[in-house]
């Protein structure tokens, strides 16, 4: 493994290793409950926007604590799902707000090609992930391509991220992303709207943005968005 690979993987386990067993009952009230008003955005867009773009064989990428996913099963939109995070304590509290949903749960790198068995996954979220991950969208947006090849064809990606170029226009959520930048935690300074567009645009036919404050919900596939 070269200098920058070792540096890169130091930097993702670091961001990582934020959610503690102590930490993660609290991440639903720090995430929905301060952090997302700082940068605007109404909450209850997050369910939302998974409760109309997931489906019954599900792949969620980065799971948190799993109350998205939770407030989807209880609106009976779930059958299978399989979670996968670099984080074994999120992996477990996901499967825990889950039950009695069975879950298979994969702990892996998602910027590295993905291990598992023949699955085509009809949808597959990222949410609150991609400003995590250390790079610009033209280097962590290879999540994609992996996504791909776990993809049904139609399947739909989907997700939301933390847009600092172009979003961060107020002091507050300017405040907040900087020193977040500066912990390691988050890493989205390059991020911009127009690669990730790119990004998207270069493997899915067709893709859909809207921005509410600083945060970026997107989509794509290669059927029809409807």
């Amino acid at each position: 493994m070269g200098t920058d690979e070792a540096e890169l993987e130091r930097q993702v386990r670091q961001g990582a290793a934020v959610y503690t067993p102590l930490f993660l009952p609290f991440y639903d009230w720090w995430v929905y409950g301060f952090a997302v008003r700082v940068m605007r955005c109404p909450p209850g867009e997050f369910r939302t926007f998974y409760e109309l773009n997931v489906s019954e064989h599900h792949l969620d990428i980065g799971v948190g604590s799993g109350s998205l996913l939770k407030h989807c099963l209880r609106q009976q939109l779930l059958e299978r799902v399989t979670l996968m995070d670099l984080n074994p304590n999120c992996l477990l509290a996901a499967e825990k707000a889950l039950r009695p949903l069975p879950v298979r749960k994969v702990q892996g790198d998602m910027l590295k090609p993905f291990v598992m068995d023949n699955p085509r996954f009809l949808s597959v979220g990222l949410n609150f992930l991609l400003h995590c991950v250390p790079g610009s969208f033209r280097e962590k947006g290879v999540v994609f391509k992996h996504i791909k090849d776990v993809l049904a064809p139609g399947g739909l990606v989907f997700g939301s991220t933390a847009i600092y170029q172009g979003g961060a226009r107020h002091a507050p959520a300017r405040f907040l992303f900087d020193r977040y930048n500066q912990a390691g935690v988050f890493h989205n300074r390059e991020d911009t709207q127009d690669d990730l567009q790119q990004v998207l645009g270069e493997l899915y036919e067709n893709v859909e943005m809207v921005q509410e404050g600083c945060v970026l919900f997107f989509r794509a596939s290669d059927a029809p968005l409807e």
